[in-house]
């Protein structure tokens, strides 16, 4: 019920939206619209085509196969149009939410995943970006499914979810390539599951979690590409462009807390109250597994996510573990105060939060019609710059 209406309110905001022809939203289009009518034999000069035109550049590149493919074929139904890539990243929200709540439930019950369901469902981040013509939402539920099949190949072990790990990991891969530094979670706690829980970890479990979906990825790209130096050839315009992009400088740019104060302008009480549950983890120094796996993805990933352009919605995927543990702050605090009544009070503060964030949704994405949520076009929506 509660993903059913958030779905009905993204929905009825989409006729509002004014897509960006000119930005990312114009180019993903006109690749998966051309994928679609040349078939995969298309994809060499896709690529020689972006590595050629400068100007191109300073936009998504060819090499989010992954997203570009399944865009092409989504379109076929859908129409080629701007609506259609929205309706793909509406279906991958509606998806994102199924897979989030399935493993809440089954790793901290079913109550803290219908209240995870309910702040998930009304974040304005994850509603802004289940509406747009962008690889964010996709990205999000492959980044969020890798992560949860990780953590649980290693709980539950059994060839099936290796394999279905590795593959989701090699597709969030391919739909958008800065998710490699996900290795770098998981490598760091496979070590820390050997030598801090002391728990079974074997080769496989490293080699599962960086060469062979590396591995899969570069045979894909080769396959795609035409031949490894289309591949190098695009490889070096990604690695200029930064340094020539007027608008990534002035919007994208900024201190190691820029993305905190996103999170703050975003969703200030759920922010809030998850960085206090990471606070009172810490401090209390016992730290199940699947918070501390959570936990670490977050550091991780938000200093990984530093060293590249400063968008929030490009951290979208960190969404999930601050509201996780948001809900867990609350009904910890419920508990702690009202005994019997925790889940009634949890409820009714998770309701509250969830309607102040939809209103933030509103605010920012259907009436100011924020494109990017930058850090100067969310404050300037709060009016606190001109």
């Amino acid at each position: 019920m509660v993903i059913s209406l958030s779905s009905l309110l993204i929905f009825s905001s989409l006729k509002n939206i004014r897509y960006g022809a000119e930005l990312d939203e114009g180019y993903y289009l006109k690749y998966a619209t051309a994928i679609s009518e040349r078939g995969l034999a298309g994809f060499p000069e896709l690529v020689q085509e972006y590595a050629r035109t400068p100007k191109d550049w300073l936009f998504p590149s060819p090499l989010r196969a992954g997203f570009i493919v399944i865009a092409s074929f989504w379109l076929r139904a859908a129409g080629y149009s701007f609506e259609g890539l929205s309706y793909l990243s509406l279906c991958a929200y509606l998806l994102f939410m199924i897979v989030s709540f399935s493993y809440a439930r089954k790793y901290f019950g079913e109550r803290i995943a219908l209240l995870l369901a309910i702040l998930l469902a009304f974040s304005p981040l994850q509603m802004a970006m289940a509406r747009r013509a962008l690889t964010d939402s996709l990205g999000n539920l492959c980044a969020t499914l890798s992560l949860w099949l990780f953590f649980d190949h290693l709980e539950d072990r059994s060839r099936l979810k290796t394999c279905l790990f590795i593959l989701s990991y090699s597709l969030t891969i391919l739909v958008r390539e800065t998710s490699i530094v996900l290795s770098g979670v998981f490598l760091l706690y496979l070590l820390l599951r050997k030598f801090v829980y002391k728990t079974q970890v074997n080769v496989m479990d490293f080699l599962s979690a960086s060469v062979i979906p590396f591995g899969i990825v570069a045979v894909v790209y080769i396959s795609l590409a035409g031949s490894f130096g289309n591949i190098l050839e695009i490889l070096k315009a990604i690695l200029i462009y930064p340094k020539e992009n007027y608008y990534v400088s002035r919007y994208c740019d900024g201190p190691w807390f820029r993305y905190l104060v996103d999170f703050l302008l975003l969703s200030p009480w759920a922010t809030v109250m998850s960085i206090g549950f990471i606070g009172y983890s810490l401090a209390m120094g016992k730290i199940e597994r699947a918070v501390s796996f959570l936990l670490l993805f977050l550091v991780v990933y938000l200093i990984s996510m530093n060293l590249m352009i400063k968008n929030v919605r490009y951290i979208i995927t960190l969404d999930m573990p601050l509201r996780l543990f948001c809900v867990l702050m609350l009904t910890l605090l419920a508990r702690k105060w009202t005994g019997r009544f925790a889940f009634p009070v949890s409820f009714t503060l998770v309701a509250i939060l969830a309607m102040n964030d939809y209103y933030r949704f509103v605010l920012f994405f259907s009436i100011k019609q924020i494109y990017d949520p930058v850090t100067f076009f969310l404050l300037k929506a709060y009016k606190i710059i001109p």
